[in-house]
């Protein structure tokens, strides 16, 4: 990990110890500044990882038939983004668990599994950084959710090319009020304690309890019960229009909506970037990275083909790679016809691929 530019930062934290004591330091940070086992401080550096999410392992069909999950498309994804880095691919039905609040597995979907697999080899000599997400719970469970990531954790003990684990995807959709939502976030200690007791180095992904455009929720949530385990990213998701329709979502979800759709896109980004609006990027999770100095990934964003959408993509791509913000476009192939896809149901690509090659 490179420390250049942080050896100041040591002896301050040095005094704020002596001055005030470990547990009033910690009140400072938000959310606190993790301590390894070894004594090294944790800081959240750019990785600089960007490509797209490649849905469709966590599907009950066959993937490899209806989501194009073949050698073949990999290798046209890759004549397509040459310089991509990064693959999220969604993977609840690895596992197969009947008794959700048990965690007790029955089966393993060797099929899925093996193609995570072969997906992991065909990125490893690319240099291609895979996040696997648990897109497997409708409900939440605890035991469950352990037990899926201990069987990864074992699993994938020691490969390198799996960037990560994301622990849940968009928890947020499987609460309904504050107490789950407390309850899910405090399993998330637990989730992580249990994979880095097989796997101490493991980096884990974490997505807020709140819906993504709720970022002032989230702010509030990481500096009054912050997760506090070293070598954490934060998750957001973003999409400017509905991912079936294409429709453009009302300016409560995406207040840059009206300015983007009117062609004032200097205004429009302006929108984006403000500290002050609620649910502009700023305030949705740029500033985990602004102002905590946390690792963040953007695993899911899609725009759509239009020239207001096209340019919405240019500028919150933009605003990614300058803020060091990992980012995913999801997703590469669907078998149905969404604007939002990187290609048509044949396998044409749509014109929002240029613009996310031009940011990879």
């Amino acid at each position: 990990m490179d420390y250049s530019g942080k050896i100041m930062v040591l002896p301050l934290v040095v005094m704020l110890l002596v001055a005030f004591g470990a547990s009033k330091v910690f009140s400072l940070q938000s959310p606190p500044i993790g301590i390894a086992s070894q004594g090294t401080i944790i800081y959240g550096q750019p990785t600089g990882l960007r490509g797209t999410s490649w849905f469709g392992l966590d599907i009950t069909a066959d993937p490899r038939e209806n989501y194009k999950m073949t050698k073949d498309y990999f290798d046209f994804m890759i004549e397509t983004f040459p310089n991509m880095n990064f693959l999220s691919l969604p993977c609840a039905a690895i596992t197969i668990m009947p008794n959700v609040g048990t965690g007790d597995y029955t089966t393993i979907n060797t099929d899925r599994l093996n193609l995570l697999k072969d997906f992991i080899s065909w990125c490893k000599p690319l240099g291609i950084k895979v996040l696997i997400s648990n897109y497997w719970q409708n409900v939440f469970a605890t035991a469950g959710i352990i037990a899926y990531w201990e069987f990864m954790a074992n699993e994938f003990l020691g490969e390198d090319t799996v960037v990560g684990f994301d622990l849940i995807n968009e928890p947020w959709g499987k609460v309904s009020n504050n107490a789950e939502r407390q309850q899910v976030w405090d399993s998330y200690r637990d989730i992580i304690d249990a994979i880095r007791a097989i796997d101490p180095t493991r980096t884990v992904y974490v997505q807020s309890v709140y819906d993504h455009e709720d970022g002032s929720l989230w702010r509030s949530l990481l500096q009054s019960s912050p997760v506090n385990r070293d070598n954490v990213v934060y998750i957001s998701h973003l999409y400017s229009n509905h991912w079936s329709t294409g429709a453009w979502y009302d300016p409560w979800t995406a207040p840059w909506s009206d300015e983007y759709q009117a062609g004032d896109y200097v205004a429009g980004k302006q929108v984006l970037l403000d500290q002050d609006i609620t649910s502009s990027l700023y305030d949705r999770f740029g500033f985990i990275k602004q102002e905590l100095g946390f690792p963040v990934a953007i695993t899911e964003i899609a725009f759509i083909s239009s020239a207001e959408g096209l340019k919405w993509g240019e500028d919150v791509l933009d605003v990614l790679n300058q803020w060091g913000i990992d980012w995913t476009y999801h997703c590469w192939y669907t078998n149905v016809d969404r604007p939002m896809s990187l290609t048509y149901p044949d396998g044409t690509l749509r014109p929002q691929s240029t613009t996310v090659q031009n940011n990879i």
